[in-house]
């Protein structure tokens, strides 16, 4: 008989308690939290509608169409295009977004889309280092390291005020958000309850989404927004 086969007649043999529960409570609130990381960059940096705004003093001013340059008539009638560097910005569905604070629209709107990217990037190379560091430590490290590491890194965001600096801490956000705990939901479970549990882990992610996308409906101003949806984690710490 296998170590795995020992493992899972020792899990029938314990049967499923309260400690089982109280440990898919603590996953479920951690899944919960986390698509307000994974797709932040709906809300915090969407796009808005924005006007150019030409420099003045020149009445001679028309605004292209994507409202990203503009033409000046010169002297001898000649039309100069010129690139736009200032904007107004529709505030009628967010007050305050990445996109409007930092000008994140024509020769920046890269930065909205590389927003999200980076996280990503981090997503992909987390469980490479994750995996070594938890066969040398132990899973807890890991867990409650990346915990920690997501709550510093969430709170930071709120403060920041280069997107050199946003998209450093998304890349490392995205490094710490390791997404173990359906599988060690299942390593602790009764194997002819596993296929209910794994099923059921999945409520939590749609539940924080739906909560997500009501926090941004409530709260309009990007910073106030990553600062609501990002103290809760503290609750997870008493969990670990």
């Amino acid at each position: 008989m296998t170590d795995t086969n020992k493992f899972d007649d020792l899990l029938t043999h314990l049967g499923t308690g309260r400690w089982n529960m109280l440990y898919f409570i603590a996953a479920s609130y951690c899944i919960f939290m986390h698509p307000a990381q994974f797709i932040s960059g709906v809300y915090l940096a969407p796009a808005v509608n924005h006007t150019c705004l030409p420099p003045e003093g020149n009445e001679s001013v028309f605004i292209s169409e994507d409202s990203c340059s503009y033409s000046v008539v010169v002297e001898g009638g000649e039309e100069v295009e010129e690139a736009c560097t200032e904007w107004l910005f529709d505030a009628s569905v967010f007050t305050n977004t990445l996109t409007s604070e930092f000008s994140l629209v024509c020769g920046r709107s890269y930065l909205r889309a590389l927003y999200q990217s980076v996280y990503m990037l981090g997503t992909f190379l987390s469980p490479l280092i994750s995996g070594i560091i938890a066969d040398r430590y132990g899973r807890k490290v890991v867990v409650a390291a990346s915990q920690v590491c997501i709550l510093v890194s969430s709170l930071a965001l709120c403060f920041l005020r280069t997107v050199v600096a946003i998209l450093s801490v998304r890349f490392i956000l995205g490094m710490f958000n390791v997404l173990i705990f359906t599988i060690l939901c299942l390593e602790v479970c009764e194997p002819k309850h596993r296929g209910l549990v794994c099923m059921l882990l999945g409520l939590p992610w749609g539940l924080g989404t739906m909560a997500w996308g009501g926090a941004a409906f409530l709260i309009r101003e990007w910073r106030w927004l990553q600062l609501a949806v990002s103290l809760p984690l503290v609750l997870v710490l008493p969990a670990l």
